[in-house]
């Protein structure tokens, strides 16, 4: 039988590694051990390495005896090889043998000492879940190495940095898949959003195949109108195989031609043509995902009625659906406007289509942050959407996704939680493991974070959203090396790279790089909202007070009373060692005027000013105190000090 988790421990630790697995036990996972687990007569070797094989993760008690076991080393050593995920638990204040640190040398571990141990197994089952909940959820769990909980201890080997290029993980290249955005060669150009629409339906069936890797639509559309040669596009998004095809609408007609490709060699591992009526549209996505799937040699686990998943069967409501989503793509006032407009008129024919009433709860989300004299009323309107939504479809993972980002715009945060788990729901796309990964940075916990995020660019490896997210995490870590790779890598990407970019320039700051390097950086980062101040600052890198006495002018200026504009101020206000000003304008920004990337406070550049005691009550007031202490999860950055204070760092 199948387990969750595999426990590797050495003999003389054996009542830990029982201890411990009581507590996984309890909440909920299947655990595995030795000698509790193994069969009577049975081979033991032979016990061993099925339940390896079965397992889903690795733990492992790391101790002075564990170091020296032959045993530990064998197990650990198929674990790698079978690519188990592996979490190494430290009961000891010992560093890995050479045998082990060889296996190990790209893991970090949690530290379960000293005395009592429950509160570290509580962090350990935490880890657990996240890491459990995002390989069952999707085929991208690959690229997951491990999910450790605090960084290695100073005195430890500094773990190898993996190379940016290998998000994909050890996917077996057939096991991958892009869905290239179908032709439009209709006679009208404006119905390409119906063959856009068509290639991100695809996606979204395929997505359920289990085991196959099915890259995000943010990179399949970075090809669209191109005529690339397929074995690039293999290389660029990391597959073996692509679909792409053309769609001819022509009144109630409807011609969709599709082919699946290696891309290798170029052959065409299948090929069909579908005339139907319009009517019967969604019945051809059906048999394009089956057929393919027939040529995968896989099964499509959840296909059937678009209705079962939150979708209609009106296709008028589906083509204002579609209309809609298409829209939302470049969010600005009078496209959220017009997208909300036809998701109405779609739930107008449709009232019981959850995905259209998701949709608007989206575009109305995007109102309140582009269109903020509206803000009250999108608010309102949006939880009107996402109810309905959920009452139509509670499983529904676009839905909590959503609710994942509104209940982070609140400082709700244990909503936010639950939101975000249940948005890594079997077919979920890289927006989800976004969301989650922006959600986890938000409460402190970075490690985690960078889990998910590395997830989200393996499912989705040419977006820059999601690269820029990685970057902010590994920079939270202090992993600046591999965030410096990462942001090398963005040239190829697709996306704005403003955020990337002014990492790149915190990193630098942070490192004390020279006045050059840092004006460098400031002429590549150019953002949609860019302030007047920051086009001054370059001038005054080198005199802080003048510096100083500019941001203080601009934290009182009109201009400047957004959430977005006065978190800025903060970061310059903290790079030029004004803590008051940081604190004031983190205060406005995250408090009074409720920004969502409250992140940000976790970053390097921060410490002396999460070193002020006023920063805890900033804590306080952003709800994350009480939710921390209600979640017995205090992340990386902050820890209990006794019933009623606590520390941050």
């Amino acid at each position: 039988m199948s387990r969750d988790v595999f426990i590797s421990y050495s003999q003389p630790d054996r009542e830990c590694a029982l201890e411990l697995t009581r507590h996984i036990e309890a909440e909920g996972f299947r655990v595995w051990i030795a000698p509790r687990d193994v069969s009577p007569a049975a081979d033991w070797a032979r016990e061993i390495l099925a339940a390896l094989s079965a397992a889903r993760v690795m733990v492992l008690l790391l101790s002075a005896s564990s170091n020296i076991s032959p045993q530990v080393r064998r197990e650990v050593e198929r674990a790698v090889h079978k690519q188990l995920p592996i979490l190494p638990v430290r009961i000891e204040e010992v560093l890995p043998s050479e045998s082990l640190e060889y296996f190990l040398s790209t893991q970090q571990w949690l530290d379960a000492f000293p005395p009592p141990r429950e509160p570290h197994y509580a962090r350990l089952c935490s880890h657990l879940k996240s890491l459990l909940s995002l390989e069952a959820t999707t085929a991208t769990a690959a690229v997951i190495a491990a999910l450790p909980s605090a960084p290695s201890p100073a005195s430890a080997p500094r773990p190898a940095k993996a190379p940016a290029r290998q998000h994909a993980g050890t996917v077996p290249l057939e096991h991958s898949i892009a869905v290239l955005p179908f032709a439009n060669l209709s006679s009208d150009p404006e119905q390409e959003y119906f063959s856009d629409g068509l290639t991100e339906e695809l996606i979204n069936q395929l997505a359920h195949i289990k085991g196959l890797r099915v890259v995000a639509r943010t990179s399949c559309f970075v090809f669209k109108g191109r005529h690339e040669d397929l074995r690039l596009v293999g290389e660029k998004l990391v597959v073996g195989r692509v679909l792409e095809g053309s769609v001819r609408k022509a009144g109630k007609r409807l011609r969709v031609t599709a082919q699946l490709i290696d891309c290798a060699d170029g052959y065409h591992l299948w090929s069909e043509t579908f005339d139907r009526e319009l009517d019967d549209v969604f019945a051809i996505q059906d048999d394009i995902a089956r057929a393919v799937a027939g040529a995968l040699g896989s099964v499509l686990a959840t296909a059937g009625s678009p209705a079962m998943a939150g979708g209609t069967e009106s296709v008028e409501a589906y083509d204002l659906y579609l209309r809609a989503r298409a829209l939302l793509g470049r969010p600005t006032p009078a496209a959220i406007e017009r997208s909300a407009t036809l998701y109405r008129e779609a739930l107008a024919l449709d009232p019981r289509f959850a995905l259209a009433w998701t949709g608007l709860a989206r575009a109305m989300f995007y109102a309140m942050l582009y269109v903020p004299e509206r803000a009250r009323q999108a608010q309102a309107q949006m939880d009107q959407a996402i109810e309905r939504a959920i009452t139509l479809a509670p499983e529904l993972w676009a839905t909590h996704a959503v609710i994942c980002q509104r209940e982070i715009y609140r400082h709700h945060w244990q909503a936010a939680d639950e939101a975000a788990r249940r948005a890594l729901a079997p077919g979920s796309d890289a927006d989800s493991l976004l969301a989650n990964g922006r959600y986890l940075l938000s409460v402190g916990r970075a490690t985690e974070a960078s889990a998910h995020l590395r997830a989200a660019c393996a499912t989705d490896p040419l977006s820059g959203s999601a690269s820029a997210a990685l970057q902010i995490a590994l920079t939270i870590l202090g992993h600046d090396e591999e965030a410096d790779a990462e942001y090398r890598r963005g040239e190829d990407l697709v996306g704005n790279r403003h955020v990337a970019e002014h990492t790149a320039l915190l990193r630098a700051w942070n490192r004390g790089a020279p006045p050059a390097t840092l004006r460098e950086h400031l002429r590549h980062y150019q953002d949609p909202v860019q302030m007047s101040v920051e086009l001054e600052l370059p001038a005054l890198i080198e005199q802080p007070e003048a510096a100083r006495h500019r941001l203080l002018r601009a934290f009182d200026d009109p201009a400047y009373q957004d959430s977005t504009r006065q978190f800025r101020l903060a970061v310059w206000a903290a790079l030029f060692g004004d803590i008051d000003l940081a604190l004031g304008a983190l205060r406005r920004a995250y408090v009074e005027l409720q920004s969502q990337v409250s992140f940000l406070i976790w970053l390097p550049i921060y410490r002396p000013v999460r070193a002020d005691p006023r920063f805890k009550q900033l804590l306080r007031d952003l709800g994350l105190v009480d939710y921390w202490r209600a979640s017995g999860n205090w992340g990386e950055f902050a820890r209990p000090a006794g019933a009623e204070d606590f520390e941050a760092s």
